[in-house]
């Protein structure tokens, strides 16, 4: 009788282990996909954009595609998105975020430029003749910083005081 109860015990825990994690979403994206915590919005999912229609697709909280941005990719260059967020380089709701643009050829370029959620250009940090490094970081609460690394063998550094904040759950990050 101790055997059956002893069974039926761990029957039981053992299903209610497997109960607890639930799949909610499977996401089946073309290009990496990432996540960012915003302010008023939630927690956020994001597309890399492809070579192809250039468009970042941004998804809400709960899965529902909330914009696709088409980014304008200058002839010749590839891109990277990074640093998106709501609420970091300025105050109002809008999705932001970060395109690097890049060639090797025929010379190493890379072009910064900060856009909103519609594709407008908030900030052109310029285009630079090597590879550059983008470091967000928030020292002092309140006071967050964007640091643009443009070299890696004479260390200039362009430092950007910023607006906005991070999110609350948000380290510093290096990119």
């Amino acid at each position: 009788m101790k055997q059956l109860f002893l069974i039926s015990g761990l029957l039981f825990f053992t299903f209610t282990i497997n109960a607890q994690i639930n799949l909610e979403h499977t996401f089946t994206p073309t290009n990496p996909f990432y996540w960012f915590q915003t302010n008023t919005k939630g927690t956020m999912y994001y597309e890399l954009p492809d070579t192809l229609t250039n468009q970042l697709k941004i998804y809400n909280e709960d899965y529902s595609l909330y914009k696709s941005v088409t980014i304008p990719r200058p002839k010749g260059y590839t891109s990277t998105v990074s640093l998106i967020s709501e609420q970091l380089f300025n105050t109002n709701t809008s999705i932001e975020f970060i395109c690097s643009f890049s060639k090797n050829s025929p010379t190493i370029t890379t072009k910064i430029i900060l856009y909103d959620e519609n594709a407008n250009v908030i900030k052109d940090f310029g285009t630079f003749n090597l590879y550059t490094t983008l470091y967000l970081t928030n020292h002092v609460v309140g006071k967050t910083k964007l640091v643009i690394c443009k070299s890696y063998t004479s260390y200039t550094y362009d430092i950007y005081s910023l607006t906005g904040s991070m999110p609350n759950s948000a380290p510093e990050l290096k990119i």
